[in-house]
C-alpha cells in the first residue's frame, strides 16, 4: 500500500521551526524571555543575556551575516502549523546563489562564542555531538537535554558529506516544498570551497516563501541515529520517514 503524501504542515509539526516557534512561546529555559519579539544584532546578543541564543533564535531574530546573499526576511509561514519561514524581498531568477555558508569541523571548535553566525558545524563522530552539548552547557547556560531535543529537530546531511551530520549556527529557517510543486531552492555542497550553497531552481517572485524539498536531507550517518535512540528521541528524517516516501 502507497505511503500517503504529506503536506508542509505535517512535515513542519516534526522537524525545526515550528518546534524552535513552541519553545520561544513556552519559556523555553534557555532563551531569556526578553529575546521573544525582538530584533537583535549578534552583539546585543552577547551583550544583553548570558545565555547563548539557539541558532533558530538567531534566525527568527534576522540578525546580519547568516550566509544569505539576497535580502530576507524570517517570519511567521503562510503554510498552518508551520512555524516560521523564510521570505524573499525581492525577485531572484532561476539559478542564482542565494545563499552560503563555511563548513567548519567540530573538532576545531573550542569555544561556541568564537562560531560565526554563517557557519556550517560539521559533526563526524558521537564524541563530537558530546563535546557540542558539553559546550552548550558550560558556555549557554543550555540543559543537556534540551540541546539534544534541539539537535535531533535541526540537524542535516547530505550525501557528498561523507559521512558527517551537520548542524547550521543560524538555521536557515527553511520549510518543506515538494519538487515541481513548491520546491524553489535547493542546498548543495560546494566541495572545493568548503561550503554549503543554495540555488534558486525556478524563478523566485518578491515575498515568495523560500521552500526545498526535505528529502534531499536523507543521508544521516548512523552514528547520529544511534545516538537519537539512545537518548530516547527521533532524527529528522527518522520522523519524515513515517510520512514520507523518499525514494
Amino acid at each position: 500500500m502507497p505511503r500517503p503524501k504529506i503536506s508542509s504542515r505535517v512535515v513542519q509539526n516534526m522537524i525545526g521551526n515550528k518546534w524552535c516557534n513552541h519553545s520561544i512561546r513556552s519559556g523555553f529555559k534557555t532563551l531569556n524571555n526578553s529575546f521573544v519579539g525582538r530584533t537583535f544584532s549578534s552583539e546585543a546578543f552577547m551583550e544583553e543575556s548570558t545565555f547563548l541564543p539557539l541558532p533558530c533564535q538567531r534566525a527568527s531574530s534576522n540578525i546580519d551575516g547568516q550566509g544569505w546573499m539576497i535580502d530576507t526576511t524570517v517570519k511567521k509561514s503562510r503554510i498552518p502549523g508551520a512555524g516560521n519561514g523564510r521570505f524573499s524581498n525581492m525577485d531572484i531568477a532561476k539559478n542564482t546563489i542565494v545563499m552560503e555558508k563555511y563548513m567548519i569541523s567540530m573538532s576545531d571548535v573550542t569555544s561556541l562564542h568564537d562560531v560565526k553566525d554563517d557557519a556550517v558545524i560539521l559533526f563526524k563522530n558521537e564524541n563530537e555531538i558530546e563535546d557540542f552539548i558539553h559546550l552548550y552547557e558550560e558556555t549557554g547556560n543550555q540543559a543537556r537535554e534540551d540541546t539534544i531535543n534541539f539537535l535531533a529537530h535541526f540537524i542535516w546531511s547530505l550525501e557528498t558529506l561523507n559521512d558527517k551530520v551537520a548542524l547550521n549556527f543560524s538555521t536557515w529557517s527553511v520549510n518543506h516544498g515538494d519538487p515541481n510543486r513548491g520546491e524553489n531552492i535547493r542546498f548543495f555542497e560546494d566541495v572545493h570551497d568548503c561550503k554549503i550553497l543554495a540555488k534558486t531552481v525556478v524563478d523566485v517572485s518578491k515575498g515568495d516563501e523560500l521552500l526545498n524539498d526535505y528529502r534531499s536531507f536523507d543521508n544521516m550517518d548512523d552514528f547520529w541515529i544511534q545516538f537519537c535512540k539512545k537518548e530516547g528521541t527521533k532524527d529528522v528524517v527518522t520522523n519524515l520517514r513515517q510520512f514520507v516516501d523518499l525514494y
